[in-house]
């Protein structure tokens, strides 16, 4: 029996075969090294198609021979096909899967300096042992070859730009060495930097926007990719301000469709991030996940990140429906501090994707507030306990809020049959809420309880 196999098929099993590859030899490490200078010239070419093509290859093909790299085939003239160009494209690709899935050979020739954002002092030996690079990681191949792939994200070239930006997403996110994630996350992290000024601004633009959007997509695939090994290493590096500072940059993207498609994205990415805590390392977790909590629950039901107490009132968009004002309020104290905060939008003045995001954001918080004990801002620590109390009372009402108006929105889907609202839609985000404030309550007994009881009267 003769089994026909498609040319993506038949590479994705290649670079299965070459990840396997454990074992550093002169002579697979010569074949990376040799790959990665043709890797190069070509690269060179692709981006700046099609200035002046004919120069471009010719100079890119005396580099070639000058180190001593042999060229496959005739470099493409001003009247290559578009057979020849697409010819050209899959070379590229196929040579920069062959890098991906082999680099881990290229890291075993000399211990590793660990980096700045490398695995605090204590960790289990298991992963320090896999810290292994060639010298020092900003001259290593590998690590430059990351960076250069990264850049590649965002290449604008008009002919070929999209297609080597999806070669890349795919490439990293699904096939690239386990060896290597943790040279990957540090290079990411360097890149999301230059995204803030020195003061700490966000600078938003549409590369870097576009930037974001694929680096969210290529940590979800690594995070979800599960190993037999006992450490695949996406532990060795914590990832902590990395998604600290992604989440911070997509905290002031606007309000457009593709916008919030993007902070869906970056929900799951940190639900994703949840399910596997287990194999990823954390410097202050209780800490982050604090932070991320009260990053994400900006986004539920129109709440605006924004803007200062003060602004609140004159932003806020205020509901129609009296449900979306039965808050629990055990106390004239916990009233005034709940009035400070933004009012949020019902379900039926929101459109779909804002809905969308609603249960993107709260399957987050759920799975971020299951054993977390909640921290206040440094700058809340008068009373501890009561800081706490007002943290817990706020994230609450939230969740009430959206439990009430899940509920009419459900009455009035009933009511009317042409509405566009999906039942099963509520549903998945009504259980996803209630679990939010179960995890919310287990976790912080002590300071939730007296705002608690009252549920069991609603």
């Amino acid at each position: 029996t003769v089994l026909t196999t498609g040319r993506a098929a038949l590479q994705k099993r290649i670079m299965a075969l070459l990840r396997k590859i454990d074992q550093h030899t002169s002579g697979n490490s010569q074949a990376w090294d040799d790959t990665y200078r043709n890797w190069e010239i070509i690269t060179q070419y692709l981006e700046t198609f099609p200035k002046d093509p004919k120069v471009k290859m010719e100079e890119c093909s005396a580099s070639a021979l000058g180190a001593g790299i042999p060229i496959k085939r005739k470099p493409p003239h001003h009247a290559s096909t578009e057979h020849e160009l697409e010819d050209q494209l899959n070379e590229w690709a196929n040579m920069t899967g062959f890098l991906c899935a082999l680099g881990g050979v290229r890291l075993q020739n000399k211990p590793h300096r660990i980096s700045a954002t490398s695995i605090p002092s204590g960790l289990d030996s298991r992963k320090t042992s896999l810290m292994q690079s060639c010298g020092d990681s900003q001259y290593c191949p590998v690590t430059q070859f990351i960076s250069n792939l990264l850049k590649l994200l965002v290449c604008q070239n008009e002919k070929f730009g999209a297609q080597i930006q999806k070669h890349v997403k795919e490439l990293v996110g699904h096939e690239l060495n386990p060896a290597l994630f943790p040279i990957l996350f540090d290079q990411i992290k360097v890149c999301v930097d230059k995204f803030f000024d020195p003061s700490g601004q966000v600078i938003v633009t549409d590369l870097n926007t576009q930037f974001i959007e694929n680096v969210i997509f290529i940590m979800k695939n690594i995070l979800e990719i599960k190993t037999d090994q006992p450490c695949d290493n996406v532990g060795v590096t914590s990832i902590e301000s990395l998604m600290l500072a992604i989440v911070r940059y997509v905290r002031h993207l606007d309000s457009t469709v593709h916008a919030i498609q993007i902070k869906i994205k970056l929900c799951q990415l940190v639900e994703t991030m949840m399910q596997r805590r287990d194999d990823l390392t954390f410097r202050q977790e209780m800490k982050f996940r604090n932070k991320l909590v009260e990053y994400l629950t900006d986004w539920i039901m129109g709440n605006s990140h924004q803007v200062n107490i003060g602004d609140i009132c004159s932003m806020s968009r205020r509901p129609t429906r009296t449900a979306i004002q039965r808050i629990i309020h055990p106390s004239n104290q916990s009233t005034n501090q709940v009035s400070k905060q933004a009012t949020p939008t019902p379900l039926f003045l929101q459109s779909q994707t804002d809905v969308d995001l609603d249960q993107a954001s709260m399957e987050a918080v759920a799975a971020l507030l299951a054993g977390l004990p909640l921290q206040p801002e440094e700058s809340d620590r008068g009373d501890l306990m009561e800081a706490k109390s007002q943290l817990f009372l706020k994230y609450l009402t939230l969740f009430m809020n959206l439990l009430n108006d899940c509920s009419e929105e459900e009455q009035d889907t009933a009511m009317d049959p042409n509405r566009k609202r999906s039942t099963s839609n509520l549903s998945a985000l009504r259980n996803c809420t209630v679990q939010a404030m179960s995890n919310l309550l287990n976790a912080n007994i002590d300071s939730g309880l007296m705002h608690s009881i009252a549920l069991g009267y609603h």
